[in-house]
């Protein structure tokens, strides 16, 4: 009767985190425009980052419950569902041609961010200084992006945007709310998760990577899917990279700051090297300046390949 109880509570959270994440990402998505930034900087800072949301309200919440091996856990699985299962889904839908700026400033900004986000747990340990580190760098890339936004824009504005502008406190207050739901329903369901990962028996950092990594992660498979189909590619690929930006630096560096901890062996040797060697595949892929179908096949054989050896690992222990 508990375990129904704490999986009724995940369903639940999952379905808040879902419609939340979608409206705040609406809501940004109209500020946007209002404020007359372009679609890569809209897909890499205000969608990326509002899909990352639910792994950094679950990143705070882990760390503040010392529970930050599940936040770590959490980042390295979101990316891994980003990069491989999403990511592949949406090249195997649509071959994605990758925007300049994309490739210019983005790619080089996740290189970095999975290299130092390496570095930092390689010791086996995540210090609070290592995790300032992370949390700047987060902050730097937020500002230079807005600051490329700025840059990029149009500086014109027809009579159409300028009326748009009444909108602005309204979608503010939408976003803050959206915020609001998101941060409560990732709450719920980390109750759920670590409480069935003890009846299970299973170790945190695989309830991380595995059931909570997926479950934060459907708001960019829904979002990105929608953006292909739509035929808004920069919106989709923008809306991945800034997320897995967002959950190296920002949910890891967090987490660190906020409760530094030990970190497992299989962190390094597993989850970290399979998300280099996304990494790298993506990064080869964007240099031919578009993500092909046969790509997002390898994508997706990546990902089922590395799920079901986590898989096998839970039920062999």
């Amino acid at each position: 009767m508990e375990f129904l109880l704490n999986f009724g509570y995940i369903v639940i959270a999952i379905a808040l985190i879902i419609t939340s994440s979608n409206v705040f990402i609406s809501s940004a998505s109209k500020i946007a425009v209002i404020l007359n930034v372009p679609s890569i900087i809209i897909g890499t800072l205000l969608i990326g980052f509002g899909n990352a949301l639910p792994e950094l309200a679950i990143s705070i919440t882990s760390a503040l419950n010392d529970c930050t091996r599940l936040a770590i856990g959490n980042a390295y699985g979101s990316n891994l569902v980003n990069s491989g299962l999403v990511l592949g889904l949406i090249s195997i839908i649509s071959p994605i041609a990758v925007h300049s700026l994309l490739l210019k400033r983005e790619i080089p900004w996740l290189f970095i961010s999975m290299l130092l986000a390496t570095v930092a747990v390689s010791n086996g340990e995540l210090s609070r200084t290592e995790s300032a580190v992370l949390l700047t760098l987060c902050i730097i890339y937020i500002i230079t992006s807005v600051n490329t936004g700025i840059e990029e824009a149009n500086s014109g504005e027809d009579e159409k945007q300028k009326a748009k502008k009444g909108e602005l406190l309204l979608q503010t207050v939408i976003t803050f709310a959206g915020l609001l739901v998101l941060s409560l329903s990732s709450k719920l369901f980390i109750y759920g998760a670590v409480n069935i990962a003890r009846l299970l028996e299973i170790s945190e950092l695989v309830i991380g990577i595995t059931i909570i990594a997926f479950g934060t992660s459907v708001p960019e498979l829904f979002s990105s899917i929608i953006a292909v189909r739509r035929k808004e590619n920069d919106l989709a690929i923008g809306n991945l990279i800034g997320s897995n930006i967002f959950n190296l630096l920002g949910v890891i560096g967090i987490a660190g700051v906020i409760s530094p901890s030990m970190v497992e062996n299989d962190v390094l040797c597993r989850d970290a090297f399979v998300t280099a060697v996304m990494t790298l595949f993506l990064f080869v892929c964007t240099c031919s300046k578009k993500i092909t179908r046969i790509n997002g096949i390898i994508l997706v054989l990546m990902y089922a390949v590395y799920i079901t050896y986590m898989i096998c690992n839970v039920i062999i222990r």
